[in-house]
């Protein structure tokens, strides 16, 4: 058996968001809006005006999104708390110095984040995981404006599509096959096999006309996996794939 899949994996930290760039313009419109949701330090960083600024505040969005579900994961006390998270200017982390307490120049929880943007489409996406994950599979879909309900079953969708290579005969997850989603509202989702007890952490996210769904495997896996051409982000290769739903 795939080693990546043999047993229940323990990941600290892991989340992922998308922002629809069609809503960031409305739901940022005002200088309080943003001093509420960005830190001073990500507000001086932000370009003057115009489309690269809306760009960048859909970034920054997405990444303080993705890491308060990174931490969540590991602390499930935590309510969010926009001002505890700050991106760096490049995007390059996002750090997390605790609950009602200002990330501004102050030490904390550096978290690698991985940024998604494509104008094109339309959309920002935003990964943030420490550094116990490997490699992360991303499966992104254009579902259109749908009621949260509608959402909640879609974002599955693009999971257990996104899935149905890796669970085949010698596919990295071949544990999971015929897995079951665990979790709710209180607890963070994830895949468990009811005949393997394998349970893979979930994140779950949709945003306007998009859904997203990200699933991690271990850094302790994946240095012992099959070496392969895909690109790297931190030293970490990433599979980042649009759906059809």
């Amino acid at each position: 058996m795939n080693a990546a899949v043999a047993h229940p994996v323990q990941l600290a930290h892991f989340g992922n968001d998308v922002v629809d760039l069609e809503d960031v313009q409305e739901s940022l419109s005002s200088e309080r809006a943003l001093a509420r949701l960005f830190t001073r330090n990500e507000r001086s960083s932000l370009p003057p005006g115009g489309p690269q600024r809306l760009l960048q505040l859909a970034c920054l969005w997405a990444a303080k999104e993705a890491a308060y579900k990174a931490v969540k994961r590991q602390r499930p006390e935590i309510d969010f708390d926009w001002q505890a998270f700050e991106a760096a200017s490049d995007l390059g982390c996002v750090v997390y110095s605790g609950a009602s307490a200002s990330a501004e120049n102050r030490p904390g929880l550096r978290l690698p984040l991985r940024i998604w943007l494509n104008t094109d489409r339309g959309f920002a996406h935003a990964l943030c995981c420490g550094p116990e994950v490997g490699r992360s599979y991303v499966w992104l879909a254009q579902s259109g404006r749908q009621t949260p309900r509608e959402e909640s079953a879609a974002v599955r969708r693009a999971l257990h599509r996104g899935l149905r290579g890796l669970c085949g005969p010698g596919g990295e997850f071949a544990a999971l096959a015929g897995a079951e989603l665990i979790g709710g509202s209180d607890t963070p989702p994830e895949m468990q096999s009811a005949t393997t007890q394998t349970r893979v952490p979930v994140s779950f996210s949709h945003d306007g006309r998009f859904v997203a769904a990200a699933l991690p495997v271990p850094a302790s896996v994946a240095e012992h996996g099959e070496q392969d051409d895909r690109p790297l982000w931190g030293g970490r290769a990433m599979d980042v794939v649009e759906l059809v739903l």
